[in-house]
């Protein structure tokens, strides 16, 4: 009698599972016919029993082809791994939205330890598919073939076919770019005010590398107006646009683009992906105006998430002849970087650097001179070294940059994030009084990592 009972509850279980999956693939299926990223048959709805005949139509065909033409313990072990892929996607999802949108959410719960427990499912998850072949070693052949196939079908035909929605990167207008293997340098220009001393710093710092250049306005328009009406604030983007391009074109070859994005940051950092920038260089207005960043609510994102070397030039930079810079040397990735940034905006290439050591024992006692032969091309560029005195790292910077013109300083650790006190880079930035460049190089396999996330 128990048997009985038992068989009767799996198969009601089954029923109900089986009528959950089917009507949660029709909506599924619906939802991306209506985005556009499935055929249009996907989004036919009855005029009579407005239902989704087309995605209800289609699904079934495929559960009933399958249910017919293929054996039941390969077909359960293919959706057990299809299943683990789709929750194996779904951890990955909350690590890039956290990653990318953390700053624009609102989140009714945060979770803690992040992202520890989303790595721990990816990993069990990947346990359970491998243990998986010894139910079914088919199930390994048909899973990754369905799985392709959606791969497939999205790169092939949906990518290119998908509705634009409220917080995707639109595209407004942009140049054909050739192809190439030049260095590939960003200046995102946000007015005239900025545009051409942003112009003047990309050609000393490129003179030496057979650069392109790209030009980026990003579109600011309020939450409340609708993407579509977003050309109507385009004058000021093409002003600025044109002022930077009449000055670079003679030297550099250019491409321009204007782009829209609700957060600013995050269209910056989504087009120095896409256009596989090698160098990007911002300006700062020097302010800090929320207590939640460092640098501010743009370029603190794209410090942290950016998968390039970073410039950053202070406002005061600006029409401005540098003869001696000052160089603080953390013994970090960020040093190279530091030392050629400096020697470029040298007055033709002319002056002193002034090498400050704040490694202590992590590096040699000549690591400063021989980055600086490694480093430094030009033969009018002299140098000196200071050591700094019984105080911390700021206060040597802040000592040392008295008699400067200028100050090369290397954005030190991955984020800008405040734990209740300033970072280094946010103190040097506000109490330093000369002009000063914000450097950040990008190491291979950070770089890789960013671009994945």
């Amino acid at each position: 009698f128990g048997n009985l009972l038992l068989t009767i509850a799996v198969i009601f279980a089954s029923t109900s599972a089986l009528n959950a999956t089917i009507f949660s693939a029709t909506r599924a299926s619906f939802g991306l016919g209506r985005e556009g990223m499935l055929p249009g048959i996907f989004a036919k709805v009855s005029k009579k029993t407005h239902t989704p005949w087309g995605a209800l139509f289609l699904t079934g065909v495929i559960i009933i082809g399958v249910a017919v033409f293929l054996p039941t313990m390969d077909v359960a072990s293919s959706a057990s791994i299809m299943f683990l892929f789709l929750f194996f996607l779904v951890n990955i999802c909350v690590i890039r939205i956290r990653w990318n949108l953390g700053e624009e959410l609102t989140y009714g719960y945060v979770m803690p330890l992040f992202p520890l427990f989303p790595i721990l499912a990816i990993i069990s998850q990947g346990i359970l598919a491998v243990w998986l072949h010894h139910m079914s070693i088919l199930a390994w052949i048909i899973a990754p073939l369905w799985i392709g196939a959606g791969f497939a079908l999205y790169f092939l035909y949906s990518k290119k076919r998908a509705k634009p929605q409220e917080h995707d990167l639109l595209v407004i207008e942009e140049s054909s770019e050739p192809e190439g293997t030049e260095y590939r340098v960003m200046i995102p220009v946000a007015n005239t005010d900025n545009a051409l001393h942003l112009a003047v710093t990309t050609t000393l710092l490129c003179r030496r590398r057979k650069s392109r250049i790209k030009i980026l306005h990003m579109l600011q328009v309020k939450g409340s107006i609708p993407l579509t009406n977003a050309d109507e604030y385009l004058s000021d983007g093409k002003k600025s646009i044109i002022e930077a391009a009449e000055y670079l074109k003679p030297l550099f070859p250019i491409t321009t683009t204007v782009r829209y994005c609700r957060n600013v940051a995050r269209g910056i950092v989504s087009t120095v992906i896409e256009k596989k920038i090698n160098l990007l260089i911002m300006g700062w207005h020097g302010k800090i105006k929320s207590s939640l960043f460092s640098m501010g609510s743009i370029l603190d994102p794209v410090i942290s998430k950016a998968p390039c070397n970073i410039v950053i030039l202070k406002d005061e930079c600006k029409n401005k002849q540098f003869h001696t810079i000052l160089v603080p040397l953390f013994g970090s990735a960020n040093d190279s970087l530091v030392m050629e940034t400096a020697e470029l905006l040298l007055f033709h290439e002319e002056g002193q650097l002034i090498l400050l050591n704040l490694y202590g024992k992590r590096k040699r006692e000549d690591y400063s001179r021989t980055l600086f032969s490694r480093i430094v091309k030009s033969r009018s560029v002299e140098y000196s070294e200071r050591a700094p005195g019984s105080g911390g790292s700021v206060e040597a910077i802040l000592a040392a940059a008295k008699g400067c013109d200028l100050a090369v300083v290397g954005i030190e650790g991955s984020s800008l994030v405040k734990m209740g006190r300033k970072t280094l880079t946010e103190t040097v930035a506000t109490e330093l009084t000369i002009p000063f460049a914000l450097v950040k190089s990008s190491g291979r396999v950070e770089e890789w990592a960013k671009r994945i996330l």
